[in-house]
């Protein structure tokens, strides 16, 4: 853990199969909350694994809140990844890979605003202000292909 970092003890989840355990921690860089995931199906919890894309710290971005899919193979995250204050959505495989920004490019003040999971886990839905700032869309991804 970084000198001045900290877990965020009020943003956790296990993972619905109860095999991972997400948490918010600025532990690479200090007021730079981001996302771990700790696998916890073996004997002993396995070391934290970095989950949100690699933030760049110079400007101060990010991680906000993240849910587990329903079927527990990946974790959605909302936060400014990239631009301060531009709320964008990713997400991320639990067991390897990297984090995939999906939405496009927002304009100025743009933001991701909400999100769901589809029940089956095959895609999600989101609000956002992707074509113009302060005009909500609303948007689908089929996350169907493999991990």
């Amino acid at each position: 853990m970084v000198a001045g970092g900290d877990v965020d003890t009020t943003d956790f989840a296990f993972a619905p199969d109860g095999d991972r355990i997400a948490y918010l921690a600025d532990q690479i860089s200090d007021e730079h909350p981001e996302l771990f995931l700790v696998d916890i199906s073996g004997p002993a919890p396995a070391a934290p694994v970095r989950r949100s894309p690699v933030l760049d710290t110079a400007v101060g971005p990010s991680v906000d809140n993240f849910s587990f899919s329903p079927d527990s193979s990946r974790i959605a995250m909302r936060g400014d990844f990239f631009i301060p204050n531009q709320i964008e959505l990713a997400v991320s495989p639990v067991s390897a890979g990297s984090a995939q920004v999906l939405n496009t490019a927002l304009p100025i003040d743009g933001d991701v605003t909400f999100y769901e999971w589809r029940a089956d886990s095959r895609g999600i839905l989101f609000e956002a202000d992707m074509i113009a700032n302060n005009d909500t869309e609303g948007w689908s991804i089929d996350l169907s292909a493999p991990n």
